[in-house]
């Protein structure tokens, strides 16, 4: 019985048929397309919304308390316009567990110093 010789042995080169060589490349034409079709065409890192409607609010950090929406902004007079600055009107911010209101109050316009 005569032994075979591995296919790459002394720095001599893989020897392939042309035969081997066709199917091989046959096989990764057939494969390669397969697999990508097996893939999604995106990875989204967060779910799609329902068709028609909007995705629900992410729920709170562990521990993280929720809030109140704040009351509708007060109405406040403003006064006269002053020369080089800007009118920012008043709102709320959240400070010591509730909301408390900023008045309105006038601003250098920026570029005006």
């Amino acid at each position: 019985m005569r032994r075979r010789k591995p296919p790459f042995e002394g720095g001599t080169p893989l020897k392939l048929s042309r035969r081997s060589l066709i199917r091989g490349l046959f096989a990764a034409a057939i494969v390669a397309p397969a697999a990508s079709l097996a893939l999604p065409d995106r990875a989204d890192a967060q779910p799609l919304p329902p068709p028609g409607g909007q995705r629900p609010p992410p729920p709170p950090p562990p521990g993280h308390v929720r809030r109140p929406p704040p009351p509708p902004p007060r109405a406040e007079r403003r006064p006269p316009p002053r020369r080089g600055y800007v009118w920012m009107p008043g709102h709320w911010t959240w400070r010591r567990g509730r909301y408390v209101w900023i008045s309105g109050h006038w601003a250098r316009r920026p570029g005006s110093w």
